[in-house]
């Protein structure tokens, strides 16, 4: 476990036990929007910040949000201990938590072609049978590289369903043919 899930699941228990999980969720999802951000993301990787600009830029992140004490707190203690490059990974574990404890299961899928409405309701479908999650949300974006089809990707796992991922697996199954059959 890294030291960002750490942090993550310690913020997520104590925002359960305090019953300010919505709030805290809430804090998380806008600065999890905010830290995307380019310059943001280069200003919490920066070394060189010392500790009272690292003090003032998350509580200035901290403000623009309106984050809740606990989720303050818990951005506080990553400035002090000079971990504040954790803190997008921080955000998307304890945004992957509240999902887990909230049967919802996050889906990136990528399509050579812009998806219709029925072939979301598929894919949420599928997903939704596969994985028992109570929710299924769909992120998407366009590969035309994918030549047809779709790739999903969630839980650690790639469903490819893409015709270039058809024809690569069918061109090494006529490889791995051909060398068995020169190597006999």
């Amino acid at each position: 476990m890294t030291a960002a899930n750490r942090y993550a699941k310690a913020l997520f228990a104590l925002s359960t036990e305090h019953k300010q999980q919505s709030a805290v969720t809430a804090g998380v999802q806008a600065l999890a929007a905010a830290v995307a951000d380019d310059t943001v993301a280069a200003a919490l990787a920066n070394p060189r910040l010392t500790p009272a600009q690292r003090t003032q830029l998350v509580g200035s992140m901290v403000k623009a949000v309106k984050a809740p004490a606990l989720l303050a707190n818990t951005l506080g203690v990553l400035a002090s201990n000079n971990r504040i490059a954790l803190i997008p990974a921080v955000l998307n574990h304890y945004l992957e938590l509240n999902d887990a404890q909230n049967g919802i299961t996050q889906v990136e899928v990528t399509s050579a072609t812009p998806l219709t409405d029925a072939q979301r309701s598929k894919i949420r479908k599928l997903i939704q049978d596969y994985t028992k999650a109570t929710d299924v949300r769909l992120s998407e974006t366009l590969d035309a590289s994918l030549k047809g089809g779709f790739r999903a990707f969630f839980h650690g796992k790639v469903w490819d369903a893409s015709l270039s991922g058809r024809l690569a697996r069918l061109g090494t199954r006529l490889r791995t043919a051909v060398t068995e059959r020169h190597s006999k």
